[in-house]
């Protein structure tokens, strides 16, 4: 099989909401066990064996409904903060990856914030340290949006700008 880290498999529930991103050798798995249609595929590549050849899926929808995906509450995590604000500085707006994000406490902890989606945000190197433990009006900086629990739906977006590869199809499914 084909080992791209970077080409995930996008998995719609029945009613074609987006759930989760996933392998794609999770996904040849579950079609082969029937559970799942496939959407979309990625352009001429292919799973071979020595009795078969499966083009790779894009987005593959499960065909038994799953309920309640939407209410989970996502436990607060730094990748998680990078994901609800897309790999984006807060303050200069900047794309940024694993190397160069870092989690900023808009009320600072040394002024008593607390560690909650409500009160991080991501931030590059620069404007991290440019604004310290001061507030963010102190250092003449605005956010670009207000840190709070983030959505699946937000959580989902994110984790799409960790690949190298994104399919056009799923751009339809994020709306």
């Amino acid at each position: 099989m084909m080992r791209d880290n970077y080409m995930a498999v996008l998995l719609l529930n029945a009613s074609y909401e987006p759930l989760r991103f996933i392998t794609q050798q999770r996904a040849i798995k579950l079609l082969l066990k029937d559970k799942v249609d496939i959407i979309d595929v990625w352009e001429g590549k292919q799973f071979r064996s020595i009795n078969m050849t499966i083009d790779i899926p894009a987005t593959v929808r499960i065909r038994k409904y799953v309920s309640n995906h939407k209410l989970r509450q996502f436990r607060f995590s730094k990748t998680g903060v990078f994901n609800r604000d897309r790999w984006r500085c807060q303050y200069c707006n900047v794309f940024l990856n694993h190397t160069t994000a870092t989690v900023d406490h808009v009320i600072s902890r040394a002024r008593g914030g607390k560690t909650t989606w409500q009160n991080c945000v991501t931030s590059c190197i620069p404007c991290n340290l440019k604004k310290s433990d001061k507030s963010v009006s102190e250092v003449g900086y605005s956010l670009l949006s207000d840190p709070c629990i983030p959505t699946h739906l937000q959580i989902l977006q994110g984790n799409k700008n960790r690949f190298i590869y994104n399919h056009d199809s799923w751009s339809s499914y994020f709306k």
